[in-house]
């Protein structure tokens, strides 16, 4: 006796509908509902992952630059000229003076000198200036040339080493040029300038005339050292070289401005060495 076959589907009019069938792809589509949703929220907790990651990264980095601008500018204020003549960097200059080994004659031919600049760059350039009441010209000149007589110190305590460890070796040194306190600085260091300005009162084109009296007493200063043969000293004068465009900051100019610069050495090492024989 044959056997009766089991119905899978249902007649509906004159169509046939796959029951099972259909509650196959229900769960089917369900299942991949629920996928997509876990796999959603498995994104989600990665991005936030990731999020978190990135902005630890980002703490760190602005940490590890902070600390790295400290140590430049620590770096910086160390080269003042207070600091270059300090105890440690005299007998640092000896050591290195007195080894013929540094030398193609047994001693240096000139003495290369930049000092003076990070004594009043900075932010203890507001030291040296009145407030802006509408009536003060800007750069103190009484506790400017005190700032000077401090750095003209250093360069007579280094014409008397000199003569002491390297006696007749000329000195060279320069006056800087006429920045544009606007506020430039790299990534790492400044701005020296316009933050001191600033707090004086004082906008960027009356600052650069006080930059440009401050320095302008800077050189006189040099001129008259340098204007004492017993000095031995050269004034390479670098004033008036830089053209606005060639500054790259507050304090430094572009890489065709630095050749200038080193261009204007190179002649007065060779007028002196031309005058010697």
């Amino acid at each position: 006796m044959a056997k009766k076959r089991k119905r899978t589907s249902r007649r509906v009019g004159s169509e046939t509908t796959p029951v099972v069938a259909a509650k196959d792809k229900t769960a089917a589509t369900a299942r991949t509902e629920r996928q997509t949703m876990a796999g959603r929220k498995r994104l989600r907790r990665r991005l936030r992952r990731l999020e978190r990651q990135l902005a630890g990264a980002a703490r760190q980095e602005r940490k590890r630059l902070r600390k790295l601008e400290r140590a430049l500018w620590r770096r910086q204020r160390i080269e003042a000229a207070i600091d270059e003549m300090s105890l440690t960097k005299q007998e640092r200059m000896i050591t290195v003076l007195r080894d013929p080994s540094n030398w193609i004659n047994g001693k240096p031919d000139a003495i290369l000198f930049s000092a003076g600049g990070n004594d009043i760059a900075g932010d203890q350039f507001c030291i040296f200036l009145d407030f802006n009441d509408g009536h003060s010209p800007g750069l103190n000149q009484d506790r400017f040339s005190k700032a000077l007589g401090s750095i003209e110190a250093c360069y007579l305590e280094l014409f008397t080493l000199r003569d002491r460890i390297a006696p007749g070796v000329p000195i060279f040194g320069h006056c800087y040029d006429f920045p544009i306190p606007n506020g430039a600085h790299p990534a790492c260091a400044g701005p020296w300038l316009k933050p001191s300005l600033d707090f004086c009162n004082w906008p960027v084109a009356a600052g650069r005339l006080i930059v440009h009296d401050a320095l302008a007493a800077f050189r006189a200063m040099l001129v008259r050292l340098a204007s004492n043969a017993g000095n031995k000293f050269h004034l390479v004068d670098t004033q008036g070289v830089l053209a606005d465009a060639e500054w790259a900051n507050e304090l430094h100019p572009q890489p065709g401005g630095f050749a200038k610069i080193a261009q204007k050495f190179a002649d007065a090492l060779s007028a002196n060495f031309v005058a010697q024989g």
